[in-house]
């Protein structure tokens, strides 16, 4: 049994979350930040123009792919229908407020694991949340 996880019903299937979660409420916070693709400078001047060019052309579709959103909706409402047929019960979604205080906590942890990790992290994070304008 599960006591608690944090996972969107569309990717449920994939750790098999429906086996040890009898119950699901909606979340979904975006808590997550924007993927960082990174490379070692001199593996990067090592490869080609045209390898250069497809690590950038893969890194733009999954950038593009990453924020289409115009079927999520329709692909969250089939995945929690797929987790009820397999028996997990939806209860009420979390309150605004316990959404609002996730976010909170998973900034703080992000700020707490920055710091550890030291360098140019918080720096970092810094900015992403300015971008993100939190």
């Amino acid at each position: 049994m599960v006591d608690c996880a944090v996972y969107p019903a569309l990717f449920a299937h994939t750790i098999s979350l429906q086996e040890v979660a009898d119950y699901a409420s909606y979340l979904y916070p975006i808590a997550s930040v924007p993927y960082v693709l990174g490379a070692n400078q001199d593996a990067w001047d090592s490869l080609t123009e045209a390898e250069q060019q497809a690590v950038t052309t893969a890194a733009e579709r999954v950038w593009e792919r990453t924020n289409e959103y115009s079927q999520a909706e329709e692909n969250e409402q089939a995945a929690r229908t797929k987790l009820a047929e397999q028996g997990v019960e939806f209860v009420e979604p979390f309150s605004d407020e316990d959404r609002a205080a996730f976010l909170d906590a998973a900034s703080a942890t992000w700020k707490e694991m920055a710091e550890e990790a030291g360098g140019n992290a918080p720096e970092y994070r810094q900015r992403i949340l300015d971008i993100l304008g939190r």
